[in-house]
């Protein structure tokens, strides 16, 4: 081979190299955005992550990660999603400080979500997808992609019982706006041990009440999670059921008042007492009819079926249970 075919092989050989696509390599998870809110003190995102790669274990790796524009750093997560397995997240006025550092407020928006990959070392790689809002305490940017109401999915609903205030979180900020009797809400979440209720109102944040406020079925909502992954607007196990299932029938309480108690017997201790009109699900009776089991607002106890109209079937066709 002469001197000048050998220059005119290595030339072309440069320039393949140079015109051919860079090889990437493939990204530890596909990632895809819905509805994204921003706040200055919460976010609201659904979204949804497909595990791709093993990164060790059968498990893809990833990031969530939420900054404003100056790139200041509000919420970090870190997440694993099985191989060849999708699964959607959602969460509502989940805080920044939820991953347990105080970063303080956003500064400038549009405040941005992503989702990043991680490899088998836990090193941070290519953006999978993103979303920005303008959070509304600050100046608009007017380039953010997601706007307007960020808008749960109907699940839980509840009927207010009485006028009750409005709060920003369990048992503190309490605003100057109240619930009126008779009014249908989305209830959200719980607090830990069920005193409390997140209801939806029609903003982007949640209001909380106590939820002896209002007619609901407690054991289906879910507590407030605290981070974003694996969060739900629905409880496959629901907290405090009774070991008895529902019947699906309920039963409209006739009497202010009627006592609640431990056992089904008129001595046993009284656990509270349930307004007149309240409709609570029936779980059973006592072999005697005397008794309904019932659940008012997540909390389980007896009733005098005498002061209970079911919803339908007979009193004698509901199951004994104890």
């Amino acid at each position: 081979m002469t001197k000048r075919a050998l220059l005119r092989g290595v030339v072309a050989l440069v320039l393949t190299a140079v015109f051919l696509p860079a090889v990437r390599p493939a990204h530890a998870a596909t990632a895809a955005i819905g509805q994204f809110y921003a706040g200055c003190g919460n976010f609201s995102v659904d979204v949804a992550v497909s595990g791709t790669t093993d990164d060790g274990g059968g498990q893809d790796r990833f990031w969530y990660s939420v900054t404003d524009a100056t790139g200041k750093k509000l919420y970090d997560e870190y997440a694993t999603r099985q191989v060849n397995t999708t699964a959607g997240s959602l969460v509502v006025n989940l805080s920044y400080d939820a991953d347990g550092v105080a970063d303080g407020a956003p500064t400038q928006n549009p405040i941005k979500i992503r989702v990043l990959e991680l490899d088998n070392k836990n090193t941070l790689g290519a953006e999978l997808a993103s979303a920005t809002y303008d959070a509304p305490c600050l100046p608009p940017s007017n380039n953010a992609n997601r706007h307007g109401l960020f808008a749960p999915p109907k699940n839980i609903m509840g009927t207010i019982t009485g006028v009750t205030a409005l709060f920003q979180a369990p048992n503190s900020g309490q605003l100057n706006l109240t619930a009126k009797p008779g009014a249908e809400h989305q209830v959200i979440y719980r607090n830990a041990d069920g005193t409390w209720v997140a209801i939806f109102i029609g903003g982007n944040d949640l209001v909380w009440i106590p939820a002896a406020a209002i007619n609901t079925y407690l054991p289906g909502v879910p507590v407030q999670p605290t981070r974003i992954d694996g969060s739900s607007l629905t409880v496959t196990t629901p907290a405090n059921i009774a070991p008895s299932a529902p019947t699906g029938v309920t039963g409209r309480i006739l009497v202010d008042g009627l006592r609640l108690r431990k056992e089904p017997n008129s001595r046993a201790e009284i656990i509270t007492s349930i307004p007149f009109g309240t409709t609570v699900p029936v779980l059973g009776r006592n072999a005697a009819r005397t008794f309904l089991k019932v659940d008012f607002n997540g909390t389980v106890g007896w009733v005098s079926s005498g002061f209970v109209r079911l919803s339908s079937g007979r009193l004698s066709a509901l199951p004994v249970v104890s």
